[in-house]
């Protein structure tokens, strides 16, 4: 037993110093703000502007919806987003130092009574190289009849900086 304790002693900071080795990674996270629109995101290495893009994650903004809605509408909107892959959130693992193109994009129809409302939101291309162990978040954000898209590095959560970018012109592809 005794043998065991300090084992495990031992062990711990083997496990912390593990955790702090860089890996050749990077993890892009996937958000939507200020509605709950449904926001497509798609990501490319191709080294050809916008070709490429495959699609990454379905985002809507879950935190807007349970406050806007009544508990159970909310939670059957959010078994109905998740049955078509659209989530919360979305989080895919990047080649570091390799040019990422991150597309986002909203689209949308509601048939409210005899008549129809539709519109879209984007698409945003940008382009930007991934830094290994890093994290960065691709927000969709939603605000004043407008929307746009950032690209942050929040490796340091508590102090989270925009990321260099260069702005990509993209037409809305076909995507399957």
């Amino acid at each position: 037993m005794k043998n065991s304790i300090i084992a495990i002693l031992l062990a711990i900071p083997v496990l912390a110093i593990a955790q702090e080795v860089p890996s050749d990674d990077a993890t892009l996270i996937f958000k939507s703000r200020g509605d709950a629109m449904h926001v497509v995101f798609h990501t490319s290495t191709s080294e050809q502007s916008c070709e490429g893009l495959t699609r990454a994650a379905g985002i809507y903004d879950a935190e807007l919806l349970r406050e806007k809605l009544l508990p159970f509408i909310a939670k059957l909107q959010q078994k109905a987003n998740a049955a078509v892959d659209v989530l919360p959130e979305g989080k895919q693992t990047v080649k570091a130092g390799v040019p990422l193109q991150v597309f986002g994009q909203s689209k949308w129809s509601d048939k409210i009574g005899k008549s129809w409302s539709s519109g879209q939101c984007g698409p945003f291309t940008q382009q930007f190289t991934p830094q290994a162990g890093h994290t960065y978040l691709a927000l969709f954000e939603f605000a004043a009849g407008k929307c746009g898209q950032s690209v942050q590095d929040i490796t340091d959560a508590a102090a989270p900086t925009p990321v260099e970018f260069k702005p990509l012109e993209c037409s809305l592809p076909r995507f399957g």
